[in-house]
């Protein structure tokens, strides 16, 4: 969702525009782990809201234009440290993965927050 206004500046041939807006996303899984040799099962369910603010400002000359655009992601997470272990199942196997940990724990995610900018340039092809 969002809004946007481009103004014409008169007589320099040029526009200014604004864009601001928001994204929302919900998210929620389910994990199941099973552990064959104790014959053990348990289920994790985790659920999370994130919301992306944006801003952007615009200069359009009639040769070129010039964008700014930034956003900032805020709600999302990242596992903590000690949900990662490394878990090793024959030559070929490898890699961490995300588990909840020892019987009795579970998984958390610490807040994160991710800042963006992008800036770009447009030349018409001619």
């Amino acid at each position: 969702m969002g809004v946007s206004r481009e103004m014409e500046l008169r007589g320099l041939g040029k526009a200014a525009g604004l864009q601001l807006g928001l994204a929302v996303r919900s998210i929620r899984y389910q994990r199941t782990q099973a552990d064959n040799v104790l014959g053990s099962r348990r289920d994790h369910t985790a659920s999370w809201l994130e919301w992306m603010p944006t801003w952007g400002l615009s200069l359009r000359f009639p040769e070129f234009a010039v964008r700014y655009a930034g956003r900032v992601a805020l709600g999302s997470g990242r596992p903590e440290p000690q949900v990662f272990f490394p878990v090793r199942r024959g030559p070929l196997a490898g890699g961490d993965i995300l588990s909840p940990g020892p019987p009795g724990s579970r998984a958390a995610l610490d807040d994160v927050s991710v800042v963006m900018h992008q800036v770009s340039l447009s030349l018409p092809l001619r």
